[in-house]
């Protein structure tokens, strides 16, 4: 069943070097295609300066919970139609994102991803 308009939220899993998660929302703000951005910061620090402008959420845990109990504490703190989850190191094109959001026109979908290609390579990625 097709909707025409889904809350589609961003998940960045923080952890370390700040600039990595800045260049990461900075770029998936950039496709406004997210109805909202959220950082969990796994390493417990303050959202960065960079991030000002922006208008994310940061989350800070505990303790580092992951990447999945990241992915699931910003989930359970947000109501979304569809959640993007994102390592810090990880960014997406408008057309790969709006395709694995039109997977979701299926009702029988649960789970969608891109195929994931190493920058070097024309190939997908393989172990890493």
């Amino acid at each position: 069943m097709k909707q025409a308009h889904r809350r589609v939220v961003a998940v960045v899993v923080h952890y370390g070097d700040p600039q990595p998660t800045v260049r990461s929302v900075q770029s998936h703000w950039g496709l406004n295609l997210f109805s909202e951005i959220v950082v969990v910061a796994n390493d417990l620090s303050a959202r960065p300066v960079e991030l000002e402008p922006y208008p994310c959420a940061w989350l800070i845990p505990p303790r580092n919970v992951g990447f999945g109990g990241g992915c699931q504490l910003a989930a359970s703190t947000r109501d979304a139609d569809v959640y993007a989850f994102f390592n810090a190191h990880v960014t997406i094109d408008r057309p790969s994102v709006e395709r694995c959001v039109a997977g979701f026109d299926d009702e029988h979908v649960g789970i969608a991803a891109p195929c994931v290609y190493h920058p070097s390579r024309k190939s997908p990625a393989r172990g890493w």
